[in-house]
């Protein structure tokens, strides 16, 4: 009796073990063989882990989907639940999302056809565009790409040209030693219709200069800023020669006052030694008068 219990113990220790190693094969099924699958570019498999309902986990392979162009895959990973504006924890992808991975690492020397299909992918799958990573947004981050020129067009020409002159695109690094920006392709801002940018940049002592009145292509928030900014120092000049004349004009009186009070105590002084006077002089004649009697 004993060494039967002993038994069923035993069965029961080996199927409780069996159903753990099969959970974890389940697991292991959806959590890895999903990202491995999109990360080697098994579309078909992909398609089947979806279709058993994988849950959209280990989101750094698609960072690696997108860099390959795999633009198969990154459409069934999105329609599957994975969003393109996650940004992977992974210490080499730098808090990047797919867009973005696309735009610094892709192989820009590679079928141009199939990058802008990967970057309308992206995009249609509702990805941030101008969402800005640090700094800088995606077109920005095309310009670090190994072959920056394709992968910058296609940016431009797919994805940002309807936001090219957002105030978001606006993105100053560096000043060249004289003083210059340069741009190795100069007909790109007219090919690309883009509305022409000025910023001041004052030198020493030039604090308070602001940029002609016919400037052009100002952004709206910072004319109105400067708009207002002469009104308001004008409105703080008045107020200080305004506070000054105040302080001028009580001063004098303050001092006209205080002449009075001089003036007057000097009188009152006079008028007390004067009446000493009278009283001694009374004083003397009445003595005499008596001493006379």
């Amino acid at each position: 009796m004993f060494s039967f219990i002993i038994f069923l113990l035993f069965k029961f220790f080996l199927l409780f073990k069996f159903f753990l190693l099969f959970k974890f094969f389940l697991l292991f099924k959806f959590f890895c063989f999903l990202p491995l699958s999109s990360k080697y570019g098994r579309h078909d498999i992909v398609k089947k882990f979806l279709t058993a309902k994988a849950r959209p986990t280990a989101r750094d392979s698609f960072n690696y989907t997108a860099r390959n162009l795999r633009s198969d895959i990154v459409a069934a990973l999105i329609s599957g639940g994975f969003d393109p504006n996650f940004r992977s924890s992974r210490p080499e992808h730098k808090a990047r999302n797919v867009l973005e991975e696309v735009c610094v690492l892709v192989d820009g020397s590679r079928i141009q056809a199939h990058l802008e299909e990967m970057m309308i992918g992206i995009a249609n799958g509702k990805a941030k565009v101008l969402a800005p990573n640090g700094d800088r947004n995606r077109l920005f981050l095309a310009f670090d790409n190994p072959h920056p020129i394709p992968v910058t067009s296609v940016v431009l020409d797919r994805i940002m040209w309807r936001d090219l002159n957002d105030e978001k695109n606006v993105f100053i690094r560096g000043v060249g030693p004289r003083g210059l920006r340069s741009w190795p392709h100069q007909s790109f801002p007219h090919d690309k219709q883009c509305v022409g940018m000025s910023y001041a940049e004052f030198g020493p002592g030039d604090y308070g200069m602001f940029r002609p009145e016919d400037v052009v292509g100002v952004l709206v928030a910072i004319a109105r800023e400067e708009k207002k900014s002469p009104a308001d120092a004008e409105k703080r000049q008045r107020k200080l020669q305004r506070q000054q004349q105040e302080a001028e004009n009580k001063a004098q009186v303050d001092g006209w006052a205080q002449q009075q009070k001089r003036t007057q105590a000097s009188l009152a002084h006079q008028r007390k030694i004067q009446q000493q006077e009278q009283i001694k002089n009374h004083q003397i004649r009445a003595m005499q008068q008596n001493k006379a009697i």
